[in-house]
């Protein structure tokens, strides 16, 4: 019984050697592990985000890589150029000349382009009148209205007009054309010097 007694502990103590022994080795392996495995990276500092007004453009999956130095364009544009032809070279400066302006040639007064002439005589038919007769003959190159052309018929004492009649044709006195116009001149042939014609135009 002692000896039996005394056998039992010394093999349980056997039989825990290999347990502990592995035990030992896994401990010493979790040590070498931890010990050797690097430390977790550090995390980046966080960068602020790009604002909408800052934000750098995103390449397109296919695009060629931008050159250092060069900024990139977003997006596109179209530019309508006016066609302009080949520059020339501009003509030589030639001054000016001074055109004469054409003369305008005046109208010419009745008394240049308005002959006549003339018959006075005494009034048959009734005493103190002097009947005096004109013929004239448009010459100013136009025609004439029966009220653009009148006629003053004086008779004249001493060089002064001491009557005078003022008439005008009832006939237009066209272009080229002649009229004929009849006063009667209050007095006698033999009472003046001489009986002037004159012919004006109206307003004068």
């Amino acid at each position: 019984m002692p000896e039996s007694a005394s056998r039992r502990p010394a093999g349980r103590r056997r039989a825990d050697k290999p347990w502990a022994l592995l035990a030992g080795v896994v401990r010493a392996a979790a040590i070498a592990v931890l010990r050797t495995r690097p430390a977790p990276p550090p995390l980046p500092a966080s960068e602020p985000q790009p604002s909408l007004s800052t934000a750098a453009p995103t390449a397109a999956p296919n695009a060629p890589p931008v050159p250092a130095g060069v900024t990139p364009v977003v997006g596109s544009s179209s530019v309508t150029l006016a066609w302009r032809p080949d520059p020339t070279e501009p003509p030589a400066w030639v001054p000016p000349t001074d055109t004469p302006e054409p003369e305008i040639e005046p109208t010419p007064s009745f008394d240049e382009c308005l002959p006549f002439r003339i018959e006075a005589y005494d009034s048959p038919g009734r005493l103190g009148q002097v009947i005096v007769e004109i013929w004239a003959t448009n010459r100013c190159g136009r025609d004439l209205g029966p009220l653009d052309v009148w006629f003053r018929v004086s008779g004249l004492r001493d060089g002064i007009p001491e009557r005078w009649v003022d008439a005008h044709p009832f006939d237009a006195p066209l272009r080229g054309r002649e009229v004929h116009v009849t006063v009667a001149l209050p007095g006698a042939v033999d009472y003046y010097e001489r009986i002037e014609v004159r012919p004006f135009a109206p307003g004068r």
